[in-house]
C-alpha cells in the first residue's frame, strides 16, 4: 500500500499556505463512486460483508478474497480446456457476456481476454480506492472540531499540511508548532493574510519562511507593506533566490528569458558569477538558430511535419553523443505528429548502435511539456505553421540550462517579428534574430572539430584563439551535416571493433 502521508519519522513540520481552493468534493465523490463499485464486487460474487463506507475494508476484500480466487483460477486452467477455462473463471457474475467473447476457440487467447479485458477491470477498481485512500477529509461543519480534525490528520499522517486562506480564518490559535512556512504565490496575499498566519500557527519555532512568486509585482500592489519590507529589509537581501537560474544556466540563455521578461531585478553577473564558461563541445555557441527552409508537409487539418528538421534535430543528437555527451538531452517540439516522426528517426539511427547512442533514446516533448530549466541541453524542431504563443514561447527560452539548439524556417520568424508585435514567437528569438538574411551564416550549425565532452576544450567560448588547434566547421546543409555525422559513426564502430 501506498504510505506516502506516513512518515513520521520526519522531523520538519511544513504548512503550505495555498490562496486557492481545492476541488476536494470531486475527489471525495470518487471515493464514493469506487466504493460502491467495490460493494457490486462483493454482492455478485456473494462475499459477505459491508465494504461500501469503509476504503481499508474494500481493499482488504480484493487482498483476501479477490486475488486467492484469481491465484486459485490461474493454477485450475494449466491442464484444462477451452470450455474449462471459461467455466472456471471465478468473476462470471461481473461484467463477462459469454456471448461477445471472440476468441475463435483458442484457449490461450480466451485467457488473454479474460485477464486482460475482464479481470482487470476489477483491479482497477481497487488500484484507484488505493490511490485515493491518500486523500483524507474533514467532514465536520462545525469550526472548532473541524480545526481538531485538521490537526488529528496532520499529526496521524503527514508532516506536509496544505491549508487554504478559509480553512487558516476558520482555526483558532492551535498553538501548533511549525518548524517552516511556504507562501506559494504570495503576490495573492495581503498583510492580513500574513498576519492571521502568525495567529494561528506558535511561531516561536518558526525557523524559516519561505516566500515564492514574482517580486516585481510589488512595485505595482501597495497593499503589501510587510512583503515589501522584507525584501527591502538588509537581513533579507543575501536570501532572495532566483529560482530561474538555481540551476547555473549559461547567461546566454539566461539573457534571451530577459529579453522576453523584461525582468530587471537580478542580472545574469549576479546568478551565473560561478559558472563555468567553458563552452559546449563540438559546438561553437551554447545557443543557436539553424535555418531549415524546406516546405511542412500537411499531416492533417490541424497538423504539420517537417522531415528534414526531424533528421536535422536526430542528427545533432548523434553527433553529441559521438563527442560523449551524457545522455540528458531533450528533444522538444510543437506537433505530435513531428514527435512520432522524430521518435521514428531515433530508432532508425541508433537502435543498432547502442553502445555508442545508449539503449534508450532522448525523450522527445512537446512544448506544453516542458519545464524551467529542468533540461540540460535541448534540441527544438519549431514546425512554422502553428504559431506557438507568448507562454510556450516563454517555455522555449526557459527550457534549457547548458545548450539551445532550434531548427527553423528563419524566413517565417522574421515574418512573424515584425508582423505581430512583440508577444510572439519571433520577439522571443530576437537575440538569435541577428540576420534579416535567412541565408546567412549565422543561421548555419557552426561545430569546433578536435573536441570531446569529457576530454580538451577550448578555454572560451569564443574560439578565434584556438583555431590552429580547434578548427571551425560551417555546416551548409543537412545533407552537409548528415554527411558529417555518418563518417564520425563509421570511424567510432570501427574504434570498437
Amino acid at each position: 500500500m501506498y504510505n506516502m502521508l506516513k512518515r513520521k519519522e520526519r522531523q520538519q513540520k511544513v504548512a503550505l499556505v495555498n490562496r486557492t481552493p481545492r476541488p476536494l468534493s470531486s475527489l471525495r465523490m470518487l471515493q464514493l463512486q469506487f466504493l460502491d463499485r467495490a460493494q457490486c464486487v462483493a454482492d455478485l460474487l456473494k462475499i459477505d460483508g459491508y465494504y461500501k463506507n469503509d476504503l481499508s475494508s474494500s481493499l482488504l476484500l480484493y487482498e483476501r478474497h479477490i486475488k486467492p480466487l484469481w491465484k486459485n483460477f490461474t493454477l485450475s486452467i494449466r491442464s484444462a480446456s477451452r470450455d474449462d477455462v471459461l467455466k472456471l473463471y471465478p468473476f462470471k457474475e461481473y461484467d463477462l457476456k459469454e456471448e461477445f467473447i471472440d476468441d475463435n476457440g483458442d484457449k490461450k487467447l480466451l485467457i488473454k481476454l479474460l485477464t486482460k479485458h475482464y479481470y482487470n477491470r476489477i483491479v482497477r477498481i481497487f488500484k484507484s480506492i488505493e490511490f485515493l485512500e491518500l486523500f483524507k477529509f474533514v467532514t465536520t461543519e462545525n469550526v472548532s472540531d473541524r480545526a481538531n480534525q485538521i490537526l488529528e490528520l496532520i499529526l496521524n499522517y503527514c508532516n506536509f499540511s496544505v491549508f487554504t486562506k478559509d480553512e487558516l480564518l476558520d482555526m483558532n490559535n492551535t498553538g501548533f508548532e511549525i518548524n517552516c512556512i511556504i507562501l506559494y504565490k504570495f503576490e495573492d496575499f495581503d498583510d492580513y493574510d500574513l498576519l492571521n498566519i502568525s495567529r494561528v500557527f506558535n511561531t516561536k519555532s518558526l525557523r524559516k519562511l519561505i516566500i515564492l512568486g514574482n517580486i516585481d509585482y510589488l512595485s505595482t500592489n501597495k497593499q503589501n507593506f510587510i512583503f515589501k519590507k522584507i525584501f527591502e529589509s538588509n537581513y533579507s537581501k543575501d536570501a532572495k533566490t532566483d529560482l530561474t537560474v538555481q540551476y547555473n544556466v549559461r547567461p546566454e540563455i539566461y539573457e534571451l528569458y530577459k529579453d522576453v521578461t523584461k525582468t530587471t531585478l537580478f542580472t545574469s553577473d549576479d546568478n551565473t558569477s560561478n559558472f563555468s564558461f567553458v563552452p559546449n563541445a563540438g559546438l561553437l555557441s551554447p545557443m543557436q538558430l539553424v535555418n531549415v527552409s524546406s516546405n511542412d508537409s500537411e499531416n492533417s487539418k490541424t497538423e504539420y511535419q517537417n522531415i528534414e528538421q526531424a533528421e536535422y534535430c536526430v542528427a545533432l543528437f548523434m553527433y553529441m553523443k559521438l563527442l560523449n555527451y551524457p545522455s540528458n538531452v531533450t528533444i522538444v517540439t510543437n506537433y505530435k505528429i513531428q514527435r512520432i516522426l522524430i521518435e521514428e528517426i531515433l530508432r532508425t539511427r541508433c537502435s543498432n548502435n547502442k553502445e555508442i547512442f545508449g539503449n534508450t533514446t532522448p525523450e522527445v516533448k512537446l512544448i506544453e511539456e516542458i519545464n524551467g530549466y529542468e533540461n540540460e541541453n535541448v534540441i527544438v524542431s519549431l514546425v512554422n505553421h502553428k504559431v506557438p504563443n507568448f507562454i510556450e514561447a516563454l517555455k522555449l527560452s526557459q527550457s534549457s540550462t547548458l545548450g539551445l539548439y532550434i531548427f527553423s524556417d528563419v524566413s517565417n520568424l522574421m515574418r512573424l517579428k515584425s508582423k505581430n508585435g512583440v508577444n510572439t514567437v519571433g520577439h522571443v528569438f530576437t537575440r538569435l534574430l541577428k540576420s534579416p538574411d535567412a541565408r546567412d551564416d549565422l543561421y548555419k550549425l557552426h561545430l569546433v572539430g578536435n573536441e570531446m565532452f569529457d576530454g580538451e576544450k577550448r578555454q572560451s567560448v569564443n574560439a578565434d584563439n584556438d583555431k590552429d588547434k580547434f578548427p571551425l566547421y560551417t555546416m551548409e546543409s543537412y545533407e552537409h551535416f548528415g554527411n558529417y555525422v555518418y563518417e564520425m559513426t563509421k570511424t567510432k564502430i570501427e574504434s570498437l571493433k
